[in-house]
């Protein structure tokens, strides 16, 4: 097998198939977008491996090939990349400038500035400051004949790279680049850390995306770039199928439901109401309705509308009836367990919050095959619903570490067998998201220059701004399964190798929980129980 088809081989989750075969639609369409992500690494590789048959061994160890978005990056010729007890090292100033960073070094230290990331490296010091915060780099940076060397995926995945790794014909192929934007794994950072949080990034973005159908200019690039679209007619079409997909499930009770709401009352006497194109699009893609208020009956109808399309979950999510305009996202879901938990086996236990405090809560348990996956920062199980298309997955942090869900991580897990211990837990949760969003990179929507008039409505006097992004959940977990619900109110006016033994799997801490539909990849829910109530 050449070294374009075995990679291909490798990439594509090591099924045997032809590139042609797969590109020409012959195969399951998820496998096709897996290896068309993996296609420019494998053109990269290939390249690599033919510039390597020059490259000169020292102590039997080949020189790692490097590249950063399929560039192959020059290095000092003295000073080589190199692999040392595990860690590849790379000269410094070579990648940080190649990456677009300026680099400063003032003995011993070595400062490393791009647009709004400082990093200090210190040489023969494992601390790093990251934007003033301490980071420990698992190897220090050594100086070689002048040239500074550090570890490659630290120093990447500090400043929000990715780094694959492979080799080719017994080459270390490197390559760096910047991984696609997700909008769950963005949105993680900015979540609270000092209660019991749940969010729906799933309703968020499609709330956020009916309003940037409204956008235009920078206001639109700048909310499609935080939502990781690349093509916003193209996620209509996905919006309308998702929609069609989940709402015709007949093993849970699952509603997404979408609606826009104009306020007649804002500017009274103006001939001011939506584009029907915008009207149009909301009810052909998002399945949307349309309805006009009054600032009497604008908070009771909306309100009332999503108590019921949430099954009387969620309720009371607005109370001001001075907006413009307002897009509504809300879902609901009720999934019951593939295997319930054996109520009998329910037993009180101790669970230890963030702050150390120790309180008594109810376990469930169960022993049990379940899809498992586990690294150094983390334990990561799955349990999967009656419909096995959802999942519900627990993410047991170990020690200080904070759980990343990088590319392919749920492709790695393994079926196991699992000594689950789980409480049970309910958690309500309520926010304005603007802020986040604003710091997430979309503080053009929000401001009194902001660009949606034109295309969202007919004879605006003003422009038109987003005033607030309203976000609200709840969730139960029992023995039978899970119900939750989210609600999204986006206001609009003028602006200005496995064990064998069972694994254990004692949830009694923190931990990080989601719910996936695996079919298309999205987080329907993502919620953190760190507190015991």
């Amino acid at each position: 097998m050449n070294v374009n088809k075995r990679l291909a081989f490798i990439a594509c989750g090591n099924k045997h198939l032809d590139l042609e075969q797969v590109f020409a639609g012959g195969k399951d369409m998820g496998l096709v977008m897996k290896c068309k992500k993996f296609l420019s690494l494998i053109i990269v590789i290939a390249l690599l491996c033919t510039l390597a048959q020059g490259i000169v061994w020292a102590d039997e160890e080949p020189v790692p090939a490097v590249t950063l978005e399929g560039q192959a990056i020059e290095f000092n010729e003295t000073v080589q990349p190199n692999i040392r007890d595990g860690h590849t090292l790379v000269p410094l100033r070579a990648l940080a400038e190649k990456m677009g960073y300026d680099v400063v070094w003032n003995e011993p230290q070595i400062l490393l500035t791009k647009d709004a990331v400082a990093v200090t490296f210190t040489a023969g010091d494992t601390e790093v400051l990251v934007n003033g915060d301490r980071k420990e780099c698992p190897r220090a940076p050594e100086i070689v004949d002048g040239v500074t060397l550090i570890p490659v995926r630290f120093f990447c995945e500090t400043v929000g790279y990715s780094v694959d790794f492979m080799f080719a014909d017994d080459i270390p192929c490197i390559n760096i680049y910047l991984p696609e934007k997700d909008f769950s794994a963005d949105l993680l950072p900015y979540m609270p850390n000092d209660v019991n949080y749940m969010v729906s990034p799933f309703s968020i973005k499609m709330a956020l995306a009916m309003a940037a159908n409204g956008a235009s200019g920078q206001t639109k690039e700048e909310m499609l770039n935080v939502l990781g679209i690349d093509d916003l007619n193209a996620y209509n079409v996905f919006a309308k199928e998702i929609l069609q997909r989940l709402n015709e499930n007949d093993k849970v009770d699952f509603t997404a439901a979408n609606s826009i709401w104009f306020n007649t009352d804002y500017y009274p006497n103006q001939d001011v109401a939506f584009q029907d194109s915008f009207r149009s699009l909301i009810v052909d893609f998002y399945e949307g309705i349309c309805e006009n208020v009054t600032n009497e009956n604008a908070v009771s109808s909306i309100n009332n509308w999503i108590s019921e399309q949430t099954n009387g979950l969620i309720e009371n999510v607005i109370s001001d009836p001075d907006f413009l305009a307002a897009l509504v996202n809300t879902i609901y879901f009720k999934g019951a367990w593939a295997v319930p938990f054996n109520e009998s086996l329910t037993a009180p236990g101790t669970f230890t919050d963030r702050s150390g405090k120790q309180s008594e809560v109810d376990f469930m348990h169960d022993v049990d095959h379940y899809q498992y996956y586990e690294n150094d920062d983390m334990q990561l199980l799955a349990i999967p619903y009656e419909d096995r298309n959802f999942e519900m997955m627990i993410a047991l942090p170990k020690g200080d570490a904070t759980p990343s869900f990088t590319d392919g991580i749920f492709d790695s897990m393994k079926r196991v067998r699992v000594d689950l211990s789980l409480p049970k837990f309910e958690t309500e949760y309520s926010a304005d998201l603007s802020d986040i969003l604003k710091n997430m990179g979309m503080p053009r929507a929000f401001a009194d220059n902001a660009q949606f008039a034109e295309e969202m409505f007919v004879n605006s006097p003003d422009p038109i701004k987003i005033d607030n992004v309203l976000h609200k959940t709840k969730i139960k977990v029992d023995e039978k399964g899970t119900i939750a619900a989210a609600a999204t109110v986006i206001s609009m006016g003028a602006g200005s190798p496995m064990p064998t033994e069972p694994v254990d799997f004692q949830a009694d801490r923190p931990f990080l929980y989601l719910i996936r539909d695996s079919v298309s990849g999205e987080i329907l829910f993502l919620g953190e129980y760190a507190f015991a109530d």
